[in-house]
C-alpha cells in the first residue's frame, strides 16, 4: 500500500496486526522483500492487516469544514441573531450534548431544518461551530467574555 512504513516489525493486539503509516515512506506492499515478511505478518496477524494514518482525522476535518462552507450536505441551519449558519447535525452532535441531545431526542428540533438559538452571542456561536470543524479557537480578551457562556450551553 503507499505509504506503507517497512522499516518497523509490525504490532499486535489480539488477532489484529497493525502497521503504522508512514507518509514519506513510498514503498508498494508488493515491493516489501521477501516472503519472510509477508509470511511474518500473516502469522502474527491471523491474516488480518490493520492500516492506519495520522492525518485520517485532519483530512476528513477539513473536508467537513469545506462542506459545511460550501453549503453542501448540511442538513440544518442554526438561526442566531439575524445570522444563519449552515451544519452539519452529526457534526454537532459529536462535538456537543447540547446537540446531541437536541437532535437525537424527542424535541421538535430533531425534526426542524432551522433552529433559532437563544442567548448565545452570534459571534461565540460562530467560533464554537468552527471549532466544531477545525479543533481550533483563539480565546482572547476581546472574546473569552462571550465564550465561554456560549461553551457552557453547549457544554
Amino acid at each position: 500500500m503507499e505509504g506503507m512504513d517497512t522499516t518497523h516489525s509490525p504490532s499486535l493486539t489480539g488477532n489484529t496486526c497493525t502497521i503504522q503509516h508512514n507518509p514519506t515512506d513510498r514503498h508498494n506492499i508488493n515491493e516489501i522483500s521477501g516472503s519472510t515478511t509477508i509470511d511474518m505478518l500473516k502469522d502474527c496477524c491471523n491474516n488480518k492487516l490493520v492500516k492506519t494514518s495520522d492525518k485520517h482525522a485532519k483530512f476528513l476535518l477539513e473536508n467537513l469544514n469545506l462542506l459545511r462552507k460550501q453549503k453542501e450536505l448540511c442538513d440544518v441551519i442554526l438561526i442566531v441573531g439575524q445570522n444563519k449558519i449552515p451544519a452539519h447535525r452529526a457534526v454537532l452532535s459529536a462535538c456537543s450534548p447540547y446537540f446531541k441531545a437536541m437532535f437525537t431526542g424527542e424535541l421538535a428540533e430533531s425534526r426542524q431544518t432551522e433552529i433559532v438559538i437563544r442567548d448565545i452571542d452570534v459571534y461565540a456561536m460562530e467560533l464554537l461551530i468552527e471549532y466544531c470543524y477545525t479543533s481550533r479557537i483563539v480565546v482572547d480578551e476581546k472574546n473569552v467574555q462571550m465564550l465561554l457562556p456560549a461553551a457552557c450551553i453547549l457544554q
